[in-house]
């Protein structure tokens, strides 16, 4: 790696450590540190990688530093990677282009700070097709067995991963090579990707496909009339969180360099995955509200494209310019006077929670309103206690770990039961428990963020058949 790339990698990697370890749990952190808690094959509302991965970071010690060595390490080596195979398509500089504008990327910069699947699925991404590209365009065979490997992890990550299979597929349609078809090698490598995905298989077959089901609602809707503001808002969204300057760079790109980009195989083979992620996200977001980070993948190669033109164009002052500004965009996205609405996702909750312990005894049977506020009480309560979510909310991993076995414990036990969480739920805790009463409510008004937190005390429980909420049928998407 050039000097100035590994400087460039190294001082966000260290700025990045340092603010981990003041940075509170982001609540969807925290469900993820659950269920590295509670290792099954699989979950509800995503593949299972994330949660091994943080349990192999907090053997010793769960702190968000810990948790967040996850997403530290993952773009780390992602960018490595992404250095090496542009030094190998193209030359050094082309490669510290390439490196530093990934890491520019604001979903990027953020990403070293929230520990999410998207981490360890942009890392199997890319070293699965930099294996593809041995493959197809080298022709190195064996290379195949290797693909399978981290195409299986990579789906292991997060679902999006097939769109990567589908691009590959493209690839082969368009560069002509039947020839693979013929190799034995490549049907190896499918089942080498079935059985490291199989997890995920065996999970959802013992699980009413729920988390395929949960997966194709949550993403796509065939059935919803196409609202062109949802598109719009993809597109925005996209603008943003990419970064304004890179984003219209990248439109110069595929302008300026279309006809270089259709005669050249390595400048084809980046430019598929990206446009196949970006096209079908764009596609769903026709009738569906889409996340940001959802079509984040598609940048991975897209960022060796842009280190090719930069160079070839001498375009680095757009590329310093875009720099500057995601750095003013992350500064101002931590700042809570200018941010409240993103900093509120992280502060409070700590500080809440651990108030709560003065008025929750210890030993208790903690209930909460939702996966995020359980999460965030698990995390952060003396003892880091199990939560149970009973109450109707959007349907999660806790609904499916609330068995008739746990609410037959709850029903039995002698110990006190207690509500924790940031929404007032009197009103449905009445159809399960007999008396209540509103222990106390704690308030967070700081630098924008403001957040409620009730206290109640549950007794009398009602009949089981009152309170198996989990009895309900798992959502039809």
């Amino acid at each position: 790696m050039t000097r100035k790339a590994s400087i460039v990698l190294w001082v966000i990697t260290l700025i990045a450590l340092f603010h981990n370890t003041v940075l509170p749990m982001h609540p969807d952190e925290s469900y993820y540190w659950v269920w590295s808690r509670h290792l099954q094959l699989s979950y509800y509302d995503a593949p299972p990688m994330i949660a091994y991965m943080i349990k192999a970071t907090t053997l010793f010690i769960s702190t968000p530093f810990t948790v967040r060595l996850v997403s530290v390490i993952c773009i780390f080596l992602t960018t490595c990677f992404i250095y090496q195979f542009a030094k190998r398509l193209f030359n050094p500089k082309v490669a510290e282009i390439s490196a530093i504008v990934f890491l520019f990327v604001p979903f990027v910069q953020v990403g070293l700070s929230v520990t999410t699947p998207d981490l360890p699925l942009m890392l199997f991404w890319t070293l699965s097709f930099i294996m593809f590209y041995d493959y197809l365009i080298l022709k190195q065979e064996k290379k195949i067995y290797l693909v399978g490997l981290f195409v299986g992890l990579a789906l292991l990550s997060k679902y999006p991963a097939i769109l990567l299979v589908v691009s590959f597929f493209i690839m082969v349609v368009l560069l002509k090579r039947w020839e693979i078809f013929k190799q034995k090698s490549l049907y190896v490598g499918m089942v080498i990707a079935i059985v490291v995905f199989s997890p995920v298989l065996l999970w959802n077959i013992s699980n009413h496909f729920a988390s395929f089901a949960f997966q194709l609602g949550h993403g796509a809707s065939a059935s919803a009339p196409i609202n062109l503001s949802y598109l719009g808002e993809y597109l925005g969204g996209q603008f943003g969180a990419v970064n304004p300057i890179f984003f219209i760079i990248i439109i110069f790109v595929l302008i300026k360099g279309f006809k270089e980009i259709k005669s050249s195989e390595k400048l084809l083979f980046l430019f598929v995955p990206f446009a196949t992620t970006f096209i079908i996200f764009m596609v769903f977001s026709l009738n569906k509200h889409s996340e940001v980070n959802w079509p984040a993948p598609a940048y991975l190669s897209i960022v060796i494209l842009m280190g090719y033109f930069i160079e070839k164009y001498r375009l680095r002052i757009y590329c310093y310019i875009g720099m500057v500004l995601s750095i003013i965009a992350f500064i101002i996205l931590i700042y809570p006077g200018y941010s409240p609405v993103l900093v509120s996702k992280f502060k409070g909750y700590n500080t809440l929670m651990q108030a709560a312990n003065a008025y929750v005894p210890s030993g208790s049977i903690i209930l909460s309103d939702n996966y995020q506020d359980a999460s965030e009480a698990e995390y952060y309560m003396t003892g880091r206690p199990r939560v149970n979510v009973l109450t109707p909310t959007r349907f999660s991993q806790y609904d499916l770990w609330a068995t008739s076995k746990v609410v037959q414990n709850i029903q039995n036990s002698t110990q006190p039961i207690y509500f924790v969480g940031t929404n007032d739920m009197m009103g449905a805790l009445g159809d399960y428990f007999n008396t209540l009463s509103l222990v106390q409510t704690i308030n967070y008004n700081h630098e924008g963020v403001n957040l409620t937190l009730y206290i109640i005390q549950c007794a009398n429980i009602s009949g089981t058949s009152d309170i198996m909420y989990n009895s309900t049928p798992i959502p039809a998407y």
